[in-house]
Formats: C-alpha cells, sequence, structure tokens
C-alpha cells in the first residue's frame, strides 16, 4: 500500500469537508483510509496545510570541541552571577549583549 498520498488527494479531502461531506462518506468516494482523513484534516486544522511544516527539517546533530565547551562553561558560570545580583530587566539587557558578543566572535553559531 502507498504511505505517501499526493497533496491533490489531501486538497480533495479539505474540499469535500468543507462542502458538508462526512468522514465517512470521504474515504468511501476518495478509496482512502479513515486514518488518512482524519490526519489530513487534523493538519488542516492545526498549520492552516495539508503538509506538516515540520517534517523532513531534520538538522545535523552540533558536536562541539573544547573551545565551545569553555566557552558554554564561561557563558553559564556569567548567567549564575547575572542571576544572582541583578534585577530582572538588567540581567536581560546584559544577557542580549552577551549573546551579541559570542555571535560576533563565533560566526559559526548564527
Amino acid at each position: 500500500m502507498v504511505r505517501n498520498i499526493s497533496e491533490d488527494l489531501r486538497w480533495r479531502i479539505v474540499y469535500l469537508h468543507c462542502d458538508g461531506l462526512s468522514h465517512r462518506r470521504i474515504f468511501r468516494y476518495l478509496y482512502v483510509s479513515r486514518a488518512t482523513v482524519s490526519r489530513v484534516l487534523r493538519l488542516f486544522k492545526r498549520w492552516g496545510s495539508v503538509r506538516n511544516p515540520f517534517d523532513g527539517m531534520r538538522e545535523r546533530k552540533r558536536i562541539l570541541d573544547n573551545n565551545d565547551m569553555g566557552v558554554s562553561q564561561k557563558v553559564i558560570c556569567i548567567c549564575t552571577v547575572l542571576k544572582l545580583t541583578f534585577s530582572r530587566f538588567y540581567r536581560r539587557w546584559l544577557l542580549r549583549k552577551l549573546i551579541g558578543i559570542l555571535m560576533n566572535y563565533y560566526p559559526r553559531w548564527k
């Protein structure tokens, strides 16, 4: 059995549902499973599209080297000091400045 159905068929499911057809009539009319009709309509209600926008967006896991680990330890130490000594708004401002400095120093983090 085919695992992926075409985007055209997915949109037909949505249009038939908007025309007032029940789930049962849709899956009998288009010869798809009941679960497929439910899945497509759930995706459409949630995202406004018939495809999940997060499918296929798997990124490669980043491997940190010793330099990156040292920087992250320093950032954690700075954050704990900031949390203990400064107010919330001043902490936020300082963290933004720190992140800006790190982004300029380590351009591959962008």
